[in-house]
């Protein structure tokens, strides 16, 4: 007897029954219930156990889903930070003039325009053809051209300091469609050390931030009805181009304008500055008699700002009407951060499916590999069979059919020795 159950134990489960393969895999299981339908003692305590197996399946599944499908719809959550930032960037401050035309250059281009043109300059208002001219100009590709049409940045800058260091040389040009000549401070493509919040001179005292300060020569502006006059500002991320037109701040002479608090919002890694206005009379009489004499100093310096030639006469009319200082600075050195992640990380989804498992089944790793056993050996037999029963012959001879009593004999004493289904 005891040989019998030895070599049954040996018996390779490929010559073992469906039936009894799957009973042995709910005996040994380590998955909860499936051991109980195995050994219930009677028919309505396996249904009670299959029906409570079904049941926790369910649920196990139904949340397996939904915590899949939320990983899949990416959700995310932003995490704000607030730290001291002496070593901040400052950000960079495009300057374009609002009106980019200047009377005696746009002329000279008119009337070349118009001779190479055929255009006849007595029957019709040059105003018309400024349109046109600077399409054609853009069409041509003639960038200098473009350039000499509008104003050069010492012919409206007077003074340039940024925490009382002249900054007057740190302007790069660019060139705007609608603006013509723009002049970028700080910008990432030509400095190689930017201007920082710390960069301080060492002879300013409690002087902070970016001041420019500008004379606007309206009278030099070409008369277009359509075209506002004053100085287009825009802040912006150091290694981008300004949206001048889009973002641009306009600002008009006679009324002084004070930019503060630039609040970095970086997403991903793009940074915006929101800016704040306001405005303050400028100048006063004790500032306007300071910029007259230096004024007036600088044009017997042969000095490049456009001023009227009656402008020693009338300095207090033209310095009203034309002057513009602007002050970007900022308030404190806090920046705010915010960093948006992901809100479920794939580690996150596997232990939400692992505490699942856990609770309604007792599933482990394990235990789906058991089971991956089961799945292997019931398809390794169904291989097998379907092989001998395509070699098997027509005509079995009688030693084959008594090898198939033996192999059934053999099968019926081991199945004896196992746990009833």
């Amino acid at each position: 007897m005891d040989t019998t159950a030895n070599q049954a134990k040996q018996y390779s489960f490929i010559e073992r029954s469906y039936r009894s393969i799957f009973v042995s895999y709910l005996t040994s299981s380590t998955t909860h219930g499936l051991k109980c339908i195995a050994e219930a003692y009677s028919t309505s305590n396996r249904i009670l156990w299959i029906c409570s197996f079904m049941f926790a399946l369910g649920w196990m599944l139904f949340f397996i889903i939904s915590s899949g499908i939320q990983y899949l719809s990416y959700p995310t959550q932003i995490d704000m930070e607030i730290r001291n930032e002496y070593t901040m960037i400052f950000p960079a401050v495009t300057i374009c003039s609002a009106h980019p035309l200047r009377t005696d250059k746009t002329n000279a281009a008119l009337l070349a325009y118009a001779k190479r043109m055929e255009i006849n300059v007595t029957q019709i208002d040059l105003e018309t053809l400024v349109e046109p001219l600077i399409v054609d100009l853009f069409n041509r590709n003639q960038r200098n051209e473009l350039i000499d049409l509008g104003f050069q940045l010492s012919d409206i800058l007077i003074d340039c300091s940024y925490n009382g260091i002249n900054c007057s040389s740190f302007f790069t040009h660019s060139l705007s469609s609608q603006f013509g000549n723009c002049y970028t401070f700080n910008w990432n493509g030509t400095m190689k050390n930017l201007f920082t919040i710390r960069n301080m001179s060492t002879l300013s005292v409690g002087v902070e931030g970016l001041s420019m300060q500008f004379y606007i020569p309206r009278e030099s502006y070409y008369p277009v009805s359509y075209i506002d006059d004053g100085l287009v500002v825009s802040i912006h991320e150091n290694n981008e181009f300004s949206l001048v037109v889009k973002n641009g701040l306009r600002l008009q002479p006679d009324v002084g304008y004070k930019n503060w608090c630039p609040q970095c919002t970086p997403e991903c890694k793009n940074t915006d500055f929101n800016t704040v206005l306001s405005a303050l009379s400028y100048p006063s009489p004790k500032q306007k008699a300071s910029v007259t004499k230096r004024l007036l100093r600088n044009q017997s310096n042969s000095s490049s700002i456009l001023l009227p030639d009656d402008f020693a006469l009338k300095s207090d009319l033209y310095l009203n009407n034309n002057l513009l200082k602007i002050t970007i600075t900022y308030s404190n050195y806090y920046v705010i951060v915010y960093n948006q992640k992901a809100k479920i990380l794939i580690v996150d989804l596997f232990s939400s499916i692992g505490g699942q498992t856990g609770i309604w089944l007792g599933l482990s790793i394990l235990g789906v590999i058991e089971f991956g056993e089961v799945l292997f050996k019931m398809i390794v037999k169904c291989i097998v069979l379907i092989k001998r029963q395509t070699t098997a012959k027509p005509n079995p001879t009688i030693n084959t059919v008594e090898r198939e009593r033996e192999n059934k004999s053999e099968e019926t004493i081991r199945e004896s020795n196992e746990l009833r289904f």
